[in-house]
């Protein structure tokens, strides 16, 4: 069956011919190109992330920025590549390692000696202070790091943080970091997750990023689940816009209004956005319905219940 969603040359198309283009991209000027990308993007960008309706004080939150998600933490290993000696760091053999890896000891099979980690860079490449004259190729084991990056995607957690243990979902207190530095300074030990906090990690010139801390540093291999909110990337060739067929409509109309606006409206394109924009929250609001959200009282080590509705994963707790 044809998908009735659109893609990224399928939008671009569209809107080249409502600006008088045409729509083979390949007969416009540099000029005309740039301008139907800026209103793709503009477009997205207000599509995604609303005004107010008319009568609410507050934007509306897409459910499909809103999934259901998770980070898996605890010891792994892997192997050196090449002879570390001298370089205060090794490559390892597979990219298992997040940008963001606080506390973790790497120990090497052949000689037993340990190194604390500073950094990691994402890709493999492991950084200590003190790695020198270790065998190349060796095998290594790396323990629990207690601060982990999130996906490059993660804006924010949307309700509670559990872990699966045996048949059951254990909650995890959300916190702050400085509870967490402040429980690690006091009794730095390791055991299974009771309170977790997201804090960031790049800002300014780079790209903003986030990490999760916990504590205590996890004593074996655990699936933190959470609901999180996205924080969509630019649309690019072989990519679809977010929210699928049953919102492409919008996002046409929110073009159709940049573009007026560019072209120095005024129009009726922005009402007519409006006006679509209700049309969208409504249907959204009404997938939403059945989910009632993450009901939590915050407390650690809370056993909650899962229940799966359709296609909904989230978490809801039975007190």
């Amino acid at each position: 069956m044809t998908s009735l969603a659109l893609d990224y040359e399928e939008l671009i198309a569209l809107i080249g011919g409502r600006a008088g283009y045409g729509r083979t991209s390949a007969s416009w000027s540099t000029e005309e190109a740039a301008q139907v990308e800026d209103v793709l993007q503009s477009g997205y960008r207000q599509m995604l992330f609303p005004p107010p309706l008319p009568g609410r004080h507050t934007t509306h939150q897409w459910s499909f920025l809103t999934p259901l998600d998770g980070t898996s933490v605890g010891p792994t290993t892997g192997t050196s590549v090449g002879d570390s000696n001298g370089s205060n760091s090794i490559t390892a053999t597979q990219s298992i390692f997040s940008t963001w890896f606080r506390g973790a000891t790497l120990t090497f099979d052949t000689s037993g000696n340990s190194y604390t980690l500073t950094a990691s860079s994402g890709t493999g490449t492991l950084t200590s202070a003190t790695i020198a004259g270790e065998t190349a190729d060796d095998t290594f084991t790396l323990t629990s790091a207690w601060g982990y990056e999130l996906d490059s995607d993660f804006a924010g957690l949307l309700g509670g943080v559990t872990y699966r243990d045996e048949q059951t979902y254990i909650e995890v207190l959300l916190t702050s970091e400085a509870v967490i530095r402040k429980n690690r300074q006091f009794n730095d030990t390791t055991g299974k997750p009771q309170m977790v906090a997201t804090i960031p990690v790049t800002a300014g010139t780079a790209t903003q990023s986030w990490a999760i801390v916990m504590y205590p540093t996890p004593d074996d291999n655990y699936r933190l689940e959470y609901r999180m909110m996205i924080s969509p990337s630019k649309l690019a060739a072989g990519k679809n816009p977010f929210g699928g067929p049953e919102h492409i409509e919008l996002l046409l109309q929110s073009c159709w209004d940049k573009l007026q606006a560019l072209r120095g409206g005024p129009g009726t394109e922005h009402q007519l956005f409006l006006e679509r924009l209700q049309a969208s929250v409504a249907l959204d609001e009404r997938h939403s319905q059945a989910n009632i959200g993450y009901n939590s009282d915050r407390y650690s080590g809370r056993v909650v219940q899962p229940r799966h509705d359709r296609d909904d994963y989230t978490v809801y707790y039975n007190p």
